[in-house]
């Protein structure tokens, strides 16, 4: 699925995840992630401006692939992993670590 696709998914919002009501844009979005494997992305509130303008601009023709908006996500995806290594007590290896 290409970003696009996915703006067009959450634009329409449709989709009913039970028939009470339809889903948000944050559920189909986590909603895709989890479908390719990824971990559930909660967008701090802090980060929730730079959220908004990387839709936006992705909607626009300011950056019609979806670049910022995918950065953004895989960017707090990474977060997310890492989070969850330290809830687990799982050692990150160091940069000087990693092997290029």
């Amino acid at each position: 699925m290409n970003i696009q696709s996915l703006l067009k998914r959450i634009d329409e919002n449709k989709a009913l995840i039970d028939k009470r009501r339809p889903l948000t844009p944050e559920e189909i979005k986590n909603l895709v992630l989890i479908n390719r494997g990824y971990q559930i992305v909660s967008i701090p509130l802090i980060l929730r401006r730079d959220y908004i303008v990387a839709i936006e601009a992705a909607r626009s023709a300011k950056d019609p692939a979806g670049e910022r908006f995918a950065g953004f996500i895989a960017e707090c995806e990474i977060e997310a992993q890492k989070d969850f290594c330290r809830m687990h007590h799982i050692k990150l290896p160091k940069k000087d670590d990693i092997a290029i």
